[in-house]
């Protein structure tokens, strides 16, 4: 076998070399100029009668024709040998001016070719955008020297790798320095992992997940600075139940206006489910939802932390979520108008339900909570909660319209307390029965001016409700044991002043007097 050194590839390309033999190599000492990055070896593969002079990015491979048309491939590119591919050598410059898009795709074609191997990036700035569609690949960057920067559009997809194994792609930089919109877009891939990613400059989306055709993927060291619309998008649109994204140390930070950290939702008419864990999450400084889950259900956080100064938004929002489990959290929203945790439903069937916190921390002078949902289907359960407002009367609780909420452990309540009780007028009907929408209700006869009142509807094991007439000028007699009323001493009890009050507790189907108070 014969071995010749030139200068540089380029200059090769045009070269009329005698009749190779299978095995013949030749190297260069770079590819357009010496001492560029482009060095490497490439070998004679037998293959003759090619056009003449054709480059890597001209075949889309790690390939390249001479100018007799005999064809030579990367050493390390081979069908025996799997090793691994510099885009330097395929024509890539890495200078912050080329598009290096065709050597990068060339590069991972050639790798695919013969199954698979690691394509290594160079340190420097690149404006090519790079797509992946290839299963058994790797892609490693040498850090944050490695700038994945295009003028335009995404700086890194994966697409259509949607079974077997993804590969591991990590250890680089996405910018939006030159005008790219998205940093890394995931739209089928599996069993794979992504790693040590840095997401910067400007992105309107720094990281997007299309999880329709994705499952079973790991996130680990991202960090993301200055999204401009999301740092992380998890979307679903199928209505399927699977998938499964894993995060372990996520860290988003320095949005501009208006953007949010992290939003995971499904345009789907059924909730789906996003299987999304997630370990060490930090959000910091937005104006809006550091975390906003949307119709998705399924999705479990270790750790996380989000602050931010977000006026009429929550740090962390639900809606219509279902089967949320957080361990640990600590929420500072720092704008007065504004909310620490956010739960809220549609007003449809998948409203929120089954929010498990294990330790919460709120602060900041807004409202700590805020829920609004449908008070049959919204459920909460906090483990320990610790509110360290620096102005607590200002950092109200407010459970409007809550189901159920279950605080396990000591709860100290300073200042004022509300539990919903909005006292809302409701009329007896023709058999005198009312329906329970809050925990506190003034009663209005069905007509004339007085009434009895038998039945209340809509309550729950442990309820609690206070009545009143809705006027002085009506008496509403509570009747005992007619309907599912059951007061002290079986006696009736007669509510004809507007301050008269009677206390109830449903147990069993029944509500049972705990209070009365009569004014008149």
């Amino acid at each position: 076998m014969k071995k010749r050194q030139f200068n540089t590839l380029a200059g090769f390309l045009g070269s009329k070399s005698s009749s190779p033999t299978i095995g013949d190599t030749v190297g260069f000492q770079g590819y357009a100029a010496i001492g560029d990055g482009g060095a490497a070896t490439w070998q004679h593969n037998g293959i003759t009668a090619q056009t003449p002079s054709q480059s890597p990015a001209q075949l889309g491979d790690a390939l390249l024709n001479d100018g007799n048309g005999n064809q030579w491939s990367l050493v390390g590119v081979t069908a025996t040998a799997k090793l691994e591919v510099n885009p330097l050598a395929l024509g890539a410059k890495y200078d912050d001016l080329t598009d290096d898009s065709a050597a990068h795709a060339a590069g991972l074609a050639g790798l695919n070719r013969v199954g698979g191997g690691l394509l290594r990036l160079p340190s420097g700035t690149t404006r090519a955008n790079i797509v992946n569609t290839f299963d058994k690949v790797d892609i490693v960057g040498s850090g944050r020297s490695t700038v994945i920067a295009p003028t335009s559009g995404i700086c890194f997809s994966v697409s259509g790798i949607q079974s077997g194994f993804g590969g591991h792609i990590h250890n680089f930089n996405c910018s939006g320095i030159n005008g790219a919109t998205t940093g890394l877009f995931v739209d089928g891939f599996s069993r794979g992992k992504f790693g040590d990613l840095w997401l910067s400059d400007g992105l309107n989306y720094a990281l997007d997940i299309d999880g329709d055709g994705s499952t079973e993927f790991t996130f680990e060291n991202v960090y993301i600075h200055n999204p401009l619309i999301r740092g992380l998008r998890y979307s679903r649109t199928d209505g399927v139940d699977t998938g499964g994204v894993y995060f372990d140390t996520l860290h988003i930070t320095g949005p501009a206006a208006g953007a949010k950290g992290i939003e995971v939702t499904s345009s789907h008419t059924s909730r789906t489910r996003a299987f999304m864990f997630a370990n060490k999450v930090v959000l910091d400084n937005f104006t809006e939802e550091a975390m906003l889950l949307e119709n998705v259900e399924s999705f479990f956080i270790s750790q996380m932390w989000a602050t931010g100064t977000a006026s009429g938004f929550g740090m962390l929002t639900t809606k219509d979520v279902k089967d949320c489990f957080i361990e640990q959290a600590w929420l500072q929203n720092s704008d007065a108008g504004g909310y620490n945790l956010l739960i809220s439903g549609g007003g449809t069937s998948l409203e929120t339900a089954d929010l498990s916190i294990g330790q919460l921390r709120t602060s900041g002078p807004g409202t700590s909570v805020q829920f609004n949902g449908s008070p049959v289907l919204t459920r909460c359960n906090i483990g320990q909660w610790n509110d360290t407002a620096t102005t607590k009367t200002n950092d109200d609780v407010k459970l409007s319209q809550m189901r159920c909420m279950i605080l396990e452990g000591d709860f100290t309540v300073e200042g004022k307390t509300n539990f919903g009780g909005d006292f809302a007028t409701l009329t007896l009907s023709a058999g005198g029965a009312v329906t329970a929408t809050s925990s506190a209700h003034r009663i209005a006869p069905e007509t004339g001016a007085a009434d009895d009142m038998h039945t209340i509807s809509g309550g729950t094991q442990g309820d609690r409700l206070t009545i009143m007439v809705n006027s002085s000028a009506n008496t509403i007699t509570v009747k005992h044991g007619t309907g599912n009323i059951y007061l002290d001493g079986a006696v009736d009890k007669t509510l004809d002043n507007s301050r008269d009050k009677l206390e109830l507790v449903y147990f069993n189907g029944e509500w049972q007097q705990t209070g009365f108070s009569s004014n008149g």
